[in-house]
């Protein structure tokens, strides 16, 4: 999942197929839990990308004296696969109870 902002003046994003579904599904759901190995690969343009995702308010747009790492310190939680998976697998079970 990623987009990738090109140019200076003439700014064009470019979305991956999966960066797209993402954003299709994420209009139509009140909460969302994005869980990746890998959130920036290096690249502040694509995390900042990642993040709006969650809040487009916040992300959508950085000043200069921003750093995408603080405004998302209150969105990102770090955890070993193991304890993730825990984590998942209850909140999966939770919604199934509540479904029913």
């Amino acid at each position: 999942m990623a987009a990738y902002t090109h140019g200076v003046k003439k700014r064009k994003v470019n979305r991956t197929k999966i960066y797209q579904l993402g954003e299709s599904l994420l209009r139509h759901t009140e909460h969302c839990l994005l869980l990746t190995a890998t959130p920036h690969k290096g690249d502040k343009e694509n995390f900042r990308h990642l993040m709006s995702l969650v809040d487009h308010g916040i992300f959508s747009r950085l000043n200069t004296g921003d750093s995408i790492y603080e405004k998302s310190n209150h969105f990102v939680v770090r955890r070993l696969k193991e304890t993730s998976m825990k984590i998942v697998v209850f909140w999966l079970m939770i919604a199934f109870l509540k479904s029913n």
